[in-house]
Parts: C-alpha cells; sequence; structure tokens
C-alpha cells in the first residue's frame, strides 16, 4: 500500500507529465510571455539534478537498498526540467534535428523515471533510464559545445593544422584561430545561435539577428567587440559567464584588426612591420603549429605576475603554450613611463620578446632593457635611440631580431651592430644607415620596395568631423593620408567617377538630410571605392516630447527621448540604445514646441536593412495644432517600399511643412507583412511583421 505522500507525489508526477506531453504535442504553435520565457532558462541549472539522481539509483540497485525517494526526486526534477527545455528552444538558434532528438531523449526519461516510481520491480527501467541520460546529455551537449563533446575523448581524432607562409592571410593565421577557440562553438553551421555562423566567411558576412559582426575600420561601432567588452555578467557579454573568455592580447587583436580595415584575404607579411595588428598576429602564428621547436628551460612566472602586469596599455603572454618565455608589447605612446618598463623585471628570466614601437624610448631606457638576458627580439621602430643606445643593448647575449626602422639612425650604427653575438636579422627601413659595409651573417631588411608596373588601390578619403549629426553651420572637410590624391565627391546621392565630380577643395557645408558619396584618385594608383556618408542637421529641439505606443520589449532605446536626444544609431547595432524598434504597435509620437520655432521640415531617420527585416514606414501621418486637443493632419504619406533585396544604410523621410504649429504628432506604421519576393517570407515563417527601427526626429528651419 502506498503511503498518502507517495499518492501524492504519484499524482503532482502523473499531472506534470501530462503536461509534457501536451507541451510535446502542440508546444511549436505556443508562444510565451517574458516571464514564462524567464523560466525556461532554468533548463541548465534544474538538468543536473536528474543526472545524479538516476546515477545514485542504480547505486542504490545493486546495493540492493531503497530507491524511490531517488526516483522520486529524479522524475519530478527530470519533468521540470524538460518543460523548461521546450521553453527555452523557444528562443530558436539550434539546430532543429538535434534539438528534436534531445528534446524527445530527455522526455522518455521523464516519463521512464515516472513509471519506475510506480512499479515494484524497477531494475529494468532504472538502467534504461542511465542509458536515455547519456543519450539525452550527448545531443545537449550538441547544442551548447558542438558535436561530439561528450564522446571526443574516447577517439583520436586527426586535424589538419594550418601551416601559415608568407601569403596566408592574416585572417586564417591569427584571426580564424581565435575565433575557433572561443566563438565557432556557439556559432557555427549546425548551431547557430543568434542565427549566427561564425565558422565560414559566407555566414560571417551574412551576420545574425542583430546585424553584421563587424564594421570595417570601426572597431567602437562592431557588435563583435561590442559584445566582447561588456562586463562578463551582462547577459549580451559573449564568450558568456562560465566559458573560455578571450585574453587581453586576443582583445587587442581583434580590435586592431577591425581598425585596420577588417581584411580577410590579406597576408600577414603584407601588412607594415610597425603595424599593432602585425605585432599581435605574430604573437599567435609563432606560437602556434608554426613555432619552431624551442623548449625554455627557465622557471615559468607565476599567473599572478602576469596578470598584475596586462592593462590596457601593455600586454604580456605566453610566446607558446606549455613554454615559459612571455612577450611583451606596449601601446599608447602617451601612457608609456621608463618606470612601466622596469617594472618588467620581475619577469626578466622569462622575457625573450619586447615590442616598444612607437614608444618614446631613449638610450637611457635601454640601460634597463639589457638586463633582459633572454631577449631574442626586440622592436625599437620609430623610438628615439642613437648608436649609443645600441651600443649598450649590443651586450644582450641571446637577441635574435632587431627592428629599428623610422629611427634617426645613420651608418654610424652599423658598428655597434657588428658587436651583437646572435643577431641574424635588422629591421632598418625609413633610416639613413648605409649598407655598403654591413656585416656578413645579418639580414637587413629594408622594407617594401615597390614594383614600378604594380598598381594598387587607394582607400576611400576620410570625413571630418566623424559623426553623422552636424550643428547647423559646421562643415564637412575631407583628406587623404596618400599626398597628391585628388578628392571628388558629390552631395546628390550619385557615385562619384574620376574625371566629371566635383573636386574637393575646401569645408562644405550641408542643408538637412545628405548623402555624402566620396572617391579618391591618383595617377598609377586605381581609384578608391566609393565611400558613403549620410549626415544630418541638428534641428529645433522640442519642449517636450511623448511616446504614446509601447516600443518592443527588446529595443526600448531611452523612451520617447530616444526621439530627440541627438543621438545617431549604428546601422549595424541594432542594440544600440540610440535606436527604437516599432513591431506589434505603430510609432506615435507627440512633441511641443516654443511658440517662434517655426518648423519647416520634419525628417524621420530611421534604419534600413531589409534581410535583417528593418523596412522604411509602411504608412506616416503628420498631424499639427496649437494645442493638444485641435490637432489636424497636416500631411500623410506612402514612402516607396524596395522591389528586391538592397543594401543597408541608415535612410531618412524628409516631410516638408507648410504651416509650422506648437504641437506635432507623428505615427508610423511598421510593414505589416514581409513582401513575397522576400527570401524569409515563407509558409513556416510565423511572424512575417517587419520592424521599424527609429533613432531621430528631427525638426528643421
Amino acid at each position: 500500500m502506498q503511503s498518502g505522500s507517495q499518492k501524492i507525489i504519484g499524482n503532482i508526477l502523473f499531472g506534470l507529465n501530462a503536461l509534457l506531453l501536451f507541451f510535446l504535442i502542440f508546444g511549436d504553435r505556443m508562444a510565451f510571455p517574458a516571464w514564462i520565457q524567464s523560466i525556461g532558462r532554468m533548463h541548465p541549472l534544474l538538468l543536473h539534478l536528474p543526472i545524479g539522481a538516476v546515477i545514485f539509483s542504480v547505486l542504490f540497485l545493486l546495493l540492493k537498498k531503497g530507491t524511490k525517494w531517488l526516483l522520486a526526486i529524479g522524475a519530478f526534477t527530470a519533468v521540470l526540467a524538460s518543460i523548461m527545455g521546450i521553453i527555452l528552444s523557444k528562443e530558436g538558434g539550434y539546430t532543429e534535428d538535434t534539438l528534436a532528438l534531445h528534446k524527445y531523449s530527455g522526455a522518455i526519461l521523464s516519463f521512464v523515471l515516472t513509471a519506475a516510481y510506480y512499479v515494484s520491480d524497477r531494475r529494468v527501467l532504472v538502467t534504461a533510464s542511465l542509458v536515455l541520460v547519456l543519450i539525452a546529455g550527448h545531443f545537449g551537449s550538441i547544442l551548447t559545445h558542438g558535436d561530439d563533446f561528450v564522446f571526443e575523448p574516447m577517439f583520436t581524432r586527426s586535424e589538419n593544422k594550418l601551416v601559415v607562409g608568407d601569403s596566408t592571410s592574416l585572417f586564417a593565421a591569427a584571426i580564424r584561430p581565435v575565433l575557433d577557440e572561443k566563438c565557432t562553438g556557439c556559432h557555427n553551421e549546425k548551431k547557430a545561435k543568434g542565427d549566427l555562423v561564425l565558422s565560414t566567411l559566407n555566414g560571417i558576412a551574412k551576420g545574425g539577428e542583430d546585424g553584421v559582426v563587424w564594421v570595417a575600420g570601426r572597431p567602437q561601432a562592431s557588435l563583435l567587440m561590442k559584445r566582447i567588452l561588456l562586463p562578463e555578467k551582462h547577459e549580451d557579454h559573449m564568450p558568456p559567464e562560465g566559458k573560455a573568455q578571450l585574453s587581453a592580447t586576443e582583445v587587442q587583436l581583434l580590435f586592431q584588426w577591425i581598425l585596420s580595415g577588417a581584411d580577410t584575404a590579406k597576408a600577414w607579411t603584407k601588412y607594415h612591420p610597425s603595424d599593432s595588428v602585425r605585432r599581435l598576429a605574430e604573437q599567435f602564428i609563432h606560437s602556434g603549429a608554426n613555432a619552431s621547436q624551442i623548449h625554455y628551460t627557465f622557471d615559468p612566472a607565476s599567473p599572478e605576475t602576469i596578470q598584475k602586469l596586462n592593462d590596457p596599455y601593455r600586454t604580456v603572454t605566453p610566446v607558446a603554450q606549455e613554454e615559459p618565455a612571455l612577450s611583451a608589447t606596449f601601446f599608447i605612446r602617451s601612457e608609456f613611463k621608463p618606470s612601466r618598463l622596469e617594472e618588467l623585471s620581475v619577469v626578466k628570466d622569462q622575457l625573450v620578446s619586447l615590442n616598444l614601437s612607437k614608444m618614446p624610448v631613449t638610450d637611457a631606457e635601454c640601460e634597463t632593457i639589457r638586463k633582459f638576458e633572454h631577449l631574442e627580439k626586440l622592436n625599437l621602430n620609430f623610438s628615439s635611440i642613437t648608436e649609443k643606445g645600441l651600443q649598450i643593448l649590443s651586450s644582450l647575449p641571446e637577441l635574435q631580431s632587431l627592428s629599428v626602422a623610422g629611427t634617426s639612425l645613420d651608418s654610424k650604427a652599423i658598428e655597434p651592430i657588428r658587436n651583437f653575438k646572435k643577431l641574424k636579422e635588422v629591421f632598418v627601413w625609413n633610416t639613413s644607415i648605409k649598407l655598403e659595409d654591413s656585416p656578413p651573417g645579418i639580414a637587413f631588411n629594408t622594407g617594401f620596395v615597390p614594383d614600378a608596373n604594380e598598381k594598387l588601390r587607394l582607400t576611400p578619403p576620410i570625413p571630418a568631423p566623424d559623426k553623422t549629426l552636424l550643428d547647423l553651420g559646421e562643415k564637412i572637410s575631407l583628406s587623404h593620408k596618400l599626398p597628391g590624391t585628388v578628392i571628388r565627391y558629390t552631395i546628390d546621392g550619385s557615385d562619384p567617377d574620376s574625371t566629371s565630380a566635383k573636386v574637393y577643395d575646401a569645408p562644405f557645408g550641408i542643408h538637412g538630410y545628405t548623402i555624402v558619396k566620396t572617391r579618391a584618385c591618383k595617377d598609377g594608383w586605381f581609384c578608391s571605392p566609393v565611400g558613403t556618408y549620410v549626415l544630418f542637421n541638428k534641428g529645433v529641439m522640442p519642449i517636450e516630447t511623448k511616446l504614446f505606443t509601447a516600443p518592443n520589449k527588446d529595443y526600448k532605446g531611452e523612451g520617447a527621448a530616444t526621439l530627440t536626444n541627438n543621438k545617431k544609431g549604428f546601422t549595424d547595432d541594432h542594440r544600440d540604445i540610440a535606436w527604437i524598434g516599432f513591431r506589434e504597435n505603430p510609432m506615435n509620437a507627440e512633441f511641443e514646441f516654443a511658440d517662434d520655432a517655426d518648423i519647416k521640415n520634419i525628417t524621420l531617420s530611421y534604419d534600413y536593412n531589409v534581410d535583417a527585416w528593418l523596412f522604411a514606414p509602411l504608412k506616416i501621418e503628420v498631424w499639427g495644432g496649437e494645442d493638444q486637443q485641435h490637432m489636424q493632419l497636416v500631411k500623410q504619406l506612402r514612402p516607396d517600399q524596395p522591389k528586391k533585396s538592397e543594401p543597408r544604410r541608415n535612410s531618412a523621410i524628409v516631410i516638408p511643412i507648410e504651416t509650422s504649429y506648437k504641437y506635432y504628432k507623428i505615427i508610423a506604421w511598421p510593414v505589416p507583412e514581409l513582401p513575397k519576393w522576400h527570401p524569409s517570407n515563407e509558409p513556416k515563417t510565423k511572424d512575417k511583421r517587419a520592424w521599424l527601427f527609429v533613432d531621430e526626429v528631427i525638426f528643421g528651419k
């Protein structure tokens, strides 16, 4: 006979399993509110309890001890974990086949544990539950960690490691390994969290549900860097808390590579030896499969010591795995102090590579450097050392590579260079050093010698100021780093050609919403690609802004203030608080002005990215009046909608106003359904509503 408590537990288990069965059958048709989704995210916390209960049940069964209460705990937690897992799966980003196998094996485990609780001879069911734990755990690990996470240690797998040569792209040699180690476990072709695939170049170029991965030349605006630099406990931080985090050097490498243009094809040897991105990449290239098989015998420094030396202006990292040798790199010239170099004395026995390129190093600092007796590689490019400093450094017993490019050294430096005992290479480009009497056995690198028959492509001109919202009367200037370059531009949205477009000769102003397109040309070079810059003038600030409809819960921006706070959003970062997103409701906002505002036009600035479902408004209404109770419709328009996929951009609609009012109300409706030509407009797409993302409503005089 069952006791009263056992009957209650049995009834609860029966009811929960019935609910689980309902979720299994109808879950695909269900939508859950936010508070239910939060419960679903507790699935990873709860799933370990039934695993432990099953393992102990097997053990107690072998010892012929009572297992009923263990089975009750296992069955109760298994059914709750299964229900939470189904709720969590609605957030998407999982491979459907693997998700189905994990979901149904977990549900069957719940049913088996519940059945084992009811029967008296439970040996077969408990054994089956152990098998189901392994199966469900295996497919669960694939969802969270990638293929073969559970069983991989049981098999020997051979991997084709990339051998880095001079023609290998910097992306393949250094960036790809970082992404593979820290990112692709959750963002691959089989498990695309956030609809983002980082395991292929096509996936990277496509981006995810929050936009593109990076913006070439703008690391601060790149989604990848924003997520990495968030506090680790932030829900959007990547990699998630608890997983292997990027090192300081890896963060610097990604930042500098995006800043340099994020070129996925450019060979690492084509970057200037003094470029920060090349210097950082070399640390990975020389520490991987391509590293020379040097084994250092000195003792390693403690992890605590290395950690204390790392900060935003100096990185200290191992040169290879399982080796005690260290490499140090300094950044930001204005932050350099001799004392910061002396702080490295705590790792003087482990330091084999020191990069002081572009630092204000003088001969005095050479006295500190020569104390690093195991130093093999030293970069002093663009420093202030003289031949006296070289003579001090010649006592370094292990130095093999020396970079003094961009210094004031002349042929007098040849003599102290002779005194180095193991020196094999010296980088002397952009110096006055003559090599007629250079010592044998040392390779002197004089830098890139251009091929007279080779034509290179220019980069686009650089606008200043680097912002999209300008003060009234503020002017734009265009520049290019290469002297003698002719800059042509247009302000009518057309592409400038190399012969007839206006030549830039002086700063110019804009009038409201303007698309500036630029191109640089020079004899002997290919003209640059067209640079496109969307610019706006600041408008009249309202006394008060009110929002009468709720934005989407995930894209609230800063509320009503988002529309008039003079903050422009980045087109590739939908979570930037400068944007406010509408999907379920139209944007309905009211603006109050001073009596003398004299409004002549209204500009609605929005994010346009049809691949990410961001469209122009379906319809816009502008209401005006001298008080809130007596407003009349003054403008109504339907913007043109695209007939095919188009490039993403920050776009705008300018609405002329004939009569100025004290109050304005603007209503803008999102497109209610994706157009038929859109790739996502398929029968399986349940919610086909497009998005309207607005960052500013500008009232022009």
